[in-house]
């Protein structure tokens, strides 16, 4: 009879502990649960502004390609011909301002 009573102990605190031990593990999966939420919520955040930013990057990529095909043309060089270098078409009339 002493032995199925200190066994009955026995088994109650085995069973404690391995409750206390089960309780345990669920709190730091629980724990470690929402801090991989929060985690996952900032790589979120950050992957939006990247998309964000790669769009811009993509819209300014083709203003430079627009700008480079211009700057290919006839009507380029004769822009340039004319406001920087101050180069006329034989027959074109300069006017000058007062000074």
């Amino acid at each position: 009879m002493r032995r199925r009573r200190r066994r009955r102990g026995h088994d109650r605190l085995s069973r404690m502990l391995i409750s206390i031990v089960v309780i345990v593990l669920l709190v730091g999966l629980t724990i470690q649960s929402q801090q991989m939420k929060e985690k996952n919520e900032a790589y979120a955040q950050q992957i939006a502004a990247l998309d964000a930013q790669i769009e811009s990057e993509n819209q300014r990529s083709e203003e430079i390609d627009a700008m480079q095909e211009y700057m290919t043309t006839d009507e380029f060089v004769e822009s340039v011909a004319r406001d920087r270098l101050g180069l006329v078409y034989e027959g074109d009339t300069i006017f000058k301002p007062a000074e």
